[in-house]
């Protein structure tokens, strides 16, 4: 018993490595395969087309743009379903915003600022992992500061932890549905695998 499971224990990986090695050559001879095509027809057969030269796809995509932004105000769609969402986005990544990286008088909380802000992530990190991690985490975040990017940084983790909330908010009850109905899963599981894509 202890043999077999010592040999089906050495076969695994050895498989692993050689379906990697498979993989691997026909990555590369993929990829020589695209380079020998492209030296070969380069500027052969191809449609030129400048960078100031518009199809006529282009020409509709323009015109959708437009016709969105001269009906952002005046068309019901836009003024009670899709300025409404956007508000409330933008309310939630405001209030994130100025929790974290902008003071507000109004506001009840104090701001943390970024000593507080790096002080929070190395508990959080540190929890989670280990305090090699943590260090790192701590280290990216002061780095963030050294270069600059402190605010757009802030921005970025607001924008990413709304979005983290929403997908929370929206995702929790859609899988409680369709783990509860099964024509509900069969419906949504389409529209899931396309958001993939």
């Amino acid at each position: 018993m202890a043999t077999q499971l010592l040999s089906r224990g050495t076969a695994q990986p050895k498989v692993l490595v050689e379906s990697k090695s498979h993989l691997a050559r026909n990555l590369s001879a993929l990829m020589v395969a695209f380079l020998a095509f492209a030296l070969v027809f380069s500027g052969r057969a191809t449609l030129h087309l400048d960078r100031s030269s518009l199809t006529p796809f282009h020409d509709w995509l323009n015109q959708l743009g437009d016709w969105i932004d001269r009906s952002r105000n005046s068309n019901p769609f836009f003024l009670y379903l899709v300025n409404q969402i956007r508000a409330s986005i933008n309310s939630l990544v405001s209030l994130l915003r100025d929790g974290i990286s902008i003071g507000s008088s109004l506001r009840p909380v104090p701001q943390i600022g970024w000593l507080g802000i790096v002080a929070i992530i190395g508990l959080i990190v540190y929890l989670i992992s280990n305090i090699r991690v943590a260090i790192l985490a701590v280290m990216g975040f002061v780095f963030l500061g050294f270069l600059g990017l402190w605010t757009e940084s802030m921005d970025t983790l607001a924008l990413t932890l709304a979005a983290v909330i929403l997908s929370l908010i929206i995702g929790i009850p859609l899988g409680i549905c369709a783990g509860l109905f099964p024509k509900f899963e069969k419906l949504l599981t389409p529209v899931l695998d396309f958001a993939q894509v």
